[in-house]
């Protein structure tokens, strides 16, 4: 039988794309986690053009399979296609067994498409829960691992010495108990790559270049697009925190130069926008050190021109420890484990006062139902929508109920569950209506309604729904004012009038009689206060849209109490 890589059967590690039946690993630490319960199972991997070539042990993918934490099997992949089979000799113990099955080496160098499962008749796969934490990293060599098990700092690398696992960035994923994804790829930079002499500057080698992409790397696998002509979906993973560590190679370049640290810094400055860009919600990161410092005053300068520039103060910078040349150097002159422990030993507990500080948020916060308020025609359903879309899992839905008739272009189940006023008369006698309010339309009495129906699960999840606020003081009362949160949108009323009668006048049937009480009401249903009394205090104004949206998540980011 066989199970297909999906989220729905087993959670994604790091950017992995799929093609037809095969999973598309390119950058360190990506692969997929899941719980098993059965005897074995066997899994194929794909190599691209570096695994095809004889004696290529350089650039081969490493590749490691875990099982309950425990490495069951740690390899190159040194052919086309490669057959494991997970059996009842490593299976041991109590079930279900965790599995992670991660690519240890870097993007550059080699790819790993990954076939769907092959388990027996009986077998259960399933995606292992999500962290309450999520952390992007970005960075170089140091992030990948770069001859982390090599303790000669004369010999070149290998990805056989490279390995994500006992880097500084996966180490304090572990030691937070974070969800992780990594974008590195060693010798790249800001402004260049990394270059002997620094009379000549490596333009290719610009992580900014690469970070839109699902990565980037020198192989290729049969019928897959090159993973840097992939665009990267930012909406599957949201991170809590953005840790950027990237200088090292810029250096060998800058050296003291300072017109070009200046370049560096305007250029880091622009790269810190495109990651707010894609991260609105992220506490960033800057973190550098570990290979040498001289850029880290360059970087807190960068640092501070961009929060004046943006207003942005979620962001901040963390001195990493160098290494000890008293300890060794591992492969080209990188660090050893010991010395990425005490890097991760430093971020953890820069990261952790942080989160303890509530300037994160993250799932330890989950439990909460946010209400997005506001009148008729103010841009609710539409922010709505895109806060689901740029926050990826953060919120759980909710599909409130209804008695109105559906309108064009609505779906039962989605908008609303459409029911009859006899249908929502049995349910409230059954004591399933959490709140219901009722519209005396010129069409007759419409009920809209929250129903107890399975879907709300407040030990584990967070929700966002569309609320009035009579709906929002009844959610409150029923599941207590610490547990129901508001989110008020406002628009200028004429602005509000005139998107009001455009969109009615979309439907097939307008009913304009209908959107002028709608609209009258909304003005006591609103009124100061009530809104006071509801204790909204802050209000969106949906002027621009995306930057609405932004702030919205914004707050909901730095305070999990709004």
């Amino acid at each position: 039988m066989k199970i297909e890589l999906t989220d729905k059967n087993v959670k994604l590690l790091g950017r992995t794309v799929a093609f037809g039946d095969t999973l598309l690993l390119s950058l360190s630490g990506s692969g997929i986690e899941f719980e098993y319960t059965g005897k074995g199972f066997d899994i194929t991997f794909m190599g691209g053009e570096a695994a095809a070539l004889k004696d290529n042990d350089v650039n081969y993918a490493r590749i490691g399979i875990y099982v309950d934490g425990i490495v069951a099997k740690d390899f190159l992949l040194d052919r086309k296609e490669l057959t494991v089979h997970i059996g009842e000799d490593i299976l041991q113990g109590s079930t279900p067994h965790m599995v992670r099955i991660m690519k240890l080496s870097e993007c550059a160098m080699s790819l790993v498409g990954i076939k769907p499962l092959e388990v027996s008749e009986g077998d259960t796969v399933k995606p292992t829960p999500a962290k309450a934490l999520k952390i992007e990293f970005i960075g170089d060599s140091i992030t990948c691992g770069y001859g982390v098990e090599d303790p000669d700092p004369l010999h070149d690398f290998k990805t056989g010495t490279e390995n994500v696992t006992r880097a500084f960035a996966y180490k304090t994923a572990k030691a937070l108990d974070a969800d992780f994804q990594m974008f590195s790829i060693s010798g790249y930079g800001i402004i260049s790559g990394y270059t002997p002499d620094p009379a000549e500057r490596h333009a290719d080698q610009l992580i900014p270049d690469f970070y839109e992409s699902m990565g980037l790397s020198y192989d290729k696998l049969d019928g897959i697009p090159a993973s840097q002509d992939i665009k990267w979906d930012f909406s599957g993973y949201v991170p809590d925190i953005v840790v950027l560590n990237l200088g090292t190679n810029d250096d060998s370049y800058c050296q003291d130069d300072k017109d070009r640290q200046a370049w560096y810094a305007s250029e880091y400055v622009k790269f810190l926008k495109t990651i707010r860009k894609y991260n609105a919600g992220a506490y960033i990161v800057c973190a550098f050190g570990l290979m040498g410092d001289r850029l880290y005053p360059t970087i807190c300068g960068a640092v501070k021109t961009y929060s004046e520039e943006t207003g942005d103060k979620r962001i901040t910078t963390i001195h990493l420890p160098e290494q000890d040349p008293a300890v060794g150097y591992g492969a080209n002159y990188h660090p050893l484990e010991s010395e990425h422990e005490k890097a991760a030993k430093v971020l953890t507990e820069e990261l952790s006062k942080l989160i303890n500080n509530t300037k994160i948020v993250t799932k330890s916060c989950a439990g909460k139902i946010y209400c997005l308020m506001g009148k008729s025609s103010s841009g609710k359903d539409t922010i709505y929508k895109k806060l689901l879309e740029k926050t990826g899992d953060r919120f759980k839905t909710i599909v409130s109920y209804t008695t109105r008739p559906i309108r064009d272009g609505e779906t039962d189940g989605v908008e609303y569950h459409f029911v009859t006023v006899p249908g929502f008369e049995k349910m409230r006698d059954d004591g399933k209506v959490i709140e219901y309010r009722c519209y005396h339309t010129i069409h007759g009495d419409w009920y809209y309604f929250t129903a107890d129906d399975g879907q709300i699960d407040l030990t584990n999840d967070d929700y966002l729904l569309i609320m009035t606020p009579e709906g929002y003081k009844n959610l409150q009362k029923y599941f207590g004012k610490d547990k129901v949160m508001p989110i008020y949108i406002e628009v200028e009323t004429g602005l509000r009038l005139l998107r009001a009668v455009e969109r009615e006048r979309k439907q097939h049937s307008p009913k304009y009689a209908e959107l002028c009480r709608r609209f009258l009401a909304d003005e006591e249903d609103f009124s100061e206060d009530k809104l006071e009394a509801l204790g909204i205090k802050k209000t969106y104004q949906n002027v621009d849209l995306e930057e609405t949206v932004e702030d919205i998540i914004k707050d909901l980011s730095m305070d999990c109490t709004m």
